[in-house]
């Protein structure tokens, strides 16, 4: 399994690389589309577990699975995760 995280901003001068998948699911989580903005503050549907509100770090996690069911899971799981924990453990593309 394998996971690419943003901060949910488009960088300049990152195009997107195209790769081809065989035998495997991807799946996304974060604020792209589905988001509150409210008082100037931007909330995700994504609840942080701490706090019971919208995660308010922009943050989009991608996460290519052997199979839909779990790559969603940690997808949405990895949302809330603390980023730094998450660099020790995981494999960027």
């Amino acid at each position: 399994m394998c996971l690419a995280l943003s901060n949910g901003t488009k960088q300049e001068n990152n195009e997107d690389q195209p790769f081809i998948l065989s035998a495997c699911a991807i799946a996304s989580s974060g604020d792209t589309y589905k988001y509150l903005e409210y008082e100037s503050k931007r909330y995700s549907h994504i609840i942080n577990p701490k706090t019971g509100m919208g995660m308010t770090d922009r943050r989009l996690v991608t996460v290519i699975g052997s199979a839909g069911i779990s790559a969603d899971a940690w997808a949405s799981a990895l949302s809330v995760y603390p980023i730094a924990r998450i660099k020790r453990k995981w494999f960027f593309v």
